[in-house]
């Protein structure tokens, strides 16, 4: 009896559409929200930009509630290769953010005063 091999599925940026929104959230000491949007998808890499947010809600001692504004660009474009948490298919913005596509839930930021 031989062993079958496991089917490797390929992630691929056709996951993603343009306009798709993506949201990061983490932070030392405070909990950082950023957000960005599909501007252009390859087989295997996803365009994205930066996004401007707006505060919706104060939720407490220095915890606000975040949404995005779509097409409200805050810099350039840059491509990154789509890769996936183990759950979802995110990209990695930078060295310290992971992407996954935003649910359309308000996302809660905390600072310091």
């Amino acid at each position: 009896m031989t062993a079958e091999a496991p089917t490797v599925q390929p992630l691929a940026a056709e996951n993603f559409a343009i306009g798709d929104i993506l949201v990061s959230s983490g932070g030392w000491e405070q909990t950082n929200i950023r957000f960005y949007q599909v501007v252009a998808i390859t087989p295997k890499t996803a365009l994205i930009r930066a996004i401007a947010s707006r505060v919706t809600a104060t939720v407490g001692w220095a915890h606000q509630m975040n949404l995005p504004i779509p097409d409200a660009f805050v810099g350039g474009p840059f491509r990154r290769k789509v890769t996936s948490t183990g759950v979802d298919l995110c990209v990695l913005p930078t060295s310290f953010e992971v992407a996954v596509p935003w649910d359309g839930s308000a996302m809660m930021s905390t600072h310091y005063a």
